[in-house]
């Protein structure tokens, strides 16, 4: 498989077509089916922070790939007072800046081995960022890095699919598997302490070794057949509703950690 280049570039000029969800979403998907994909991603943090009772209001904040702001927004609703957003792109910092003069935004990448933050933070925060630093020596370093942002009992929240084994399904995107995860995390004194699903159906999912048949088809249905008219005004509308109803009602609660689809990950900082 070829190898993701020029992170930077690729996303320099993704977020310029498309400063919105579309850009640092799911780019195959309508501007309606993105919102609900970033809706369910916020109702699953909020999960995510009372399962480990956790408060972000007046804490200290480190954003790796802040994107279009779409978190920075919430972390000022929650009155989070010291923010940084970090970004391999100047059209993000140089927006952001302009949109939130009250947080600092810089252009830098996680994954140098020559980092040269050294402030640290109550969390560190990383949402579908880490699975698109697909080299094994800058994901070592990221995590390195983050885990050197944070203070004792900091906490580290990310999000990717963590399946059972690595999966690569694009030169620019390797979900690693949770015990990889967890390996490198434990390594920079990073322990788990909870793990919180954000999709079941809802996202189109990804082809993972070893799931159920149903999984393996509903994942080819989504390759071959849904992405040709998934951006159709009329299936835009209608079908990430009725998926996220499902999602709520009936999948989410009976998969729970087992949907072989995004989560939420927070870990915390213990020095040994």
């Amino acid at each position: 498989m070829t190898k993701y280049d020029n992170p930077q570039f690729y996303w320099e000029s993704r977020l310029s077509n498309n400063f919105d969800l579309t850009g640092v979403g799911y780019a195959v998907l309508g501007p309606n089916f993105n919102r609900f994909l970033y809706d369910a991603r916020q109702q699953a943090l909020t999960h995510a922070l009372n399962a480990t009772r956790t408060q972000i209001g007046k804490q200290s904040v480190l954003e790796i790939g802040c994107g279009t702001g779409f978190y920075t927004e919430i972390f000022s609703r929650y009155g989070v007072e010291k923010y940084l957003g970090l970004d391999i792109t100047d059209i993000s910092t140089t927006c952001l800046h302009e949109r939130y003069p009250q947080y600092r935004f810089l252009q830098r990448d996680i994954s140098s081995d020559n980092f040269d933050i050294n402030q640290q933070f109550d969390f560190a925060f990383a949402a579908d960022v880490l699975f698109h630093i697909v080299d094994e020596n800058k994901f070592d370093h990221a995590i390195k890095n983050i885990s050197s942002c944070l203070n004792n009992k900091g906490l580290f929240i990310l999000s990717d699919v963590f399946p059972n084994r690595a999966v690569w399904t694009a030169n620019h995107v390797n979900h690693r598997a949770l015990n990889e995860y967890k390996e490198i995390l434990e390594y920079y004194k990073l322990r788990v302490l909870h793990i919180e699903p954000i999709f079941s159906i809802l996202h189109p999912p990804i082809r993972i070794p070893k799931t159920t048949f149903l999984w393996q088809f509903y994942s080819l249905l989504w390759q071959y057949g849904l992405t040709k008219i998934s951006k159709w005004e009329t299936f835009d509308l209608l079908v990430p509703r009725w998926l996220s109803l499902l999602d709520k009602q009936f999948f989410l609660p009976k998969m729970g950690q087992d949907a072989p689809n995004s989560k939420w990950l927070v870990a915390v900082k213990e020095h040994v």
